[in-house]
């Protein structure tokens, strides 16, 4: 189990709920809401119907289609036909250039930040009767066989944005919070997979792959953001173009995403270059793709390097997803079992994780072990028993702090650290 931070839950109940009041203020001010309460005097908005009168009927905003995906389970977009309905979800709101829509967001992020709280509060019912969190793990939930979470999902708490909502979880007096992420592992999956010899060797050399793409693409469509935050554009052009193409996306996709995350029209014409380019660099990446289609449509299945199957039905994108999500995965609850097996057999606590976030393993390390501790997980970590491992080497960022949200990063660690 995980300790509760009982004053920053306290704080944080406060802060939201004083957030959400006054948000809600602001919306039933809009001079258009208040015309429209005249003829719908119990409007909340929480409330989807009420929304869609008011945006749809009452201000007669027209239905954004930007975010329509069309076509079926093998369309480049890998979704399916979107039904011709008035949507105010999140991609619907952002379209709609009105102040009440720009409100009704804020207020969902903080009523969902919030349900992350209040559970945690004294008497909630993520509080066990010692006082802990104790979430469920299981790898039998998900088809990928990563680990799933719940009571509470651990998985779905803010990193970046609003990330002081993990100040909820604490460190025990003595002890601060070391979380052990493994960086760049599905890329690395891919690498070791595929035995494409580019990434390999990029991987080795230590070069920044996300980056060199942030440089190339963020520098010829959004060239000012790169300049502003760096980060963060390279945060997108990782999800949306180098793990995007890696799971199989294809170009009109890639372009759809990219458009939609920057708010700029890219077109597939105009990113096809990169598109090329991208699968001239790692050509064996893309014969190792195409070889798990044709598996897929001879034998129904697809399956990662440990022999986990996922059998038909499967989008494109699912049939190339699985064998890399799943085999990091299956790397990184080998790394909890065999750290878990050393906690007890060496009888030193500290070893034993006390949160699976993905790719990312955290700890508990008391002050006087710290820096032995920290060597000793992250030896176990980069130094992995699975022969498909070969020559790509393992990576892990350490960060440490007096809780889950304020870290500072003190070291990476590789496989040459302990071979």
């Amino acid at each position: 189990g995980v300790v509760r931070n009982l004053p920053a839950v306290i704080g944080l109940d406060k802060d939201l709920t004083k957030q959400s009041t006054e948000i809600k203020s602001r919306i039933l001010k809009n001079v258009d809401m208040i015309e429209f309460m005249r003829i719908a005097p119990k409007f909340s908005p929480t409330s989807n119907p009420d929304l869609v009168s008011f945006f749809r009927d009452f201000l007669k905003l027209k239905k954004s289609h930007q975010n329509d995906r069309q076509g079926g389970a093998w369309h480049p977009s890998g979704g399916e036909q979107s039904a011709p309905s008035y949507s105010v979800d999140e991609n619907a709101l952002s379209q709609f250039k009105h102040p009440v829509a720009e409100l009704v967001l804020q207020m969902r992020t903080v009523q969902k930040n919030h349900g992350y709280v209040t559970p945690l509060m004294v008497g909630g019912k993520y509080v066990h009767a010692d006082g802990l969190i104790h979430a469920s793990y299981s790898n039998s939930v998900t088809v990928s066989g990563r680990l799933a979470c719940e009571d509470p999902n651990q998985h779905n708490y803010p990193r970046r944005a609003h990330k002081e909502v993990r100040r909820v979880v604490g460190c025990p007096p003595g002890h601060k919070f070391a979380a052990f992420d493994y960086g760049q592992l599905e890329w690395r999956i891919g690498a070791m997979l595929s035995g494409d010899k580019t990434m390999g060797q990029e991987i080795r050399d230590g070069q920044d792959i996300h980056g060199d793409w942030t440089d190339s693409i963020g520098g010829k469509f959004v060239p000012n953001r790169v300049n502003e935050n760096r980060k963060n554009v390279r945060d997108a052009i990782k999800m949306f173009w180098t793990c995007a193409n890696l799971y199989g996306n294809l170009l009109e996709g890639l372009a759809w995403d990219l458009s939609n995350e920057f708010g700029v029209d890219i077109s597939p014409r105009a990113l096809e270059p990169f598109f090329t380019a991208f699968w001239r660099r790692y050509s064996a990446l893309g014969k190792y793709q195409e070889g798990l289609i044709e598996k897929y449509w001879q034998s129904g299945y697809v399956e990662t390097a440990t022999g986990q199957r996922r059998h038909e039905p499967m989008a494109r994108n699912e049939c190339i997803n699985h064998p890399f999500q799943g085999t990091a995965g299956h790397l990184v609850i080998n790394a909890q079992e065999r750290l878990s097996l050393a906690a007890y057999e060496q009888d030193r606590p500290s070893l034993q994780p006390i949160m699976n976030i993905h790719d990312d393993l955290s700890f508990y390390l008391p002050n006087t072990t710290l820096e032995q501790d920290v060597w000793d997980i992250a030896r176990y970590m980069c130094t992995c028993p699975f022969e498909f491992v070969g020559d790509v080497p393992l990576m892990v960022e350490v960060s440490v702090g007096d809780n889950w949200a304020d870290k500072d990063e003190i070291g990476k660690f590789s496989t040459g650290d302990f071979t």
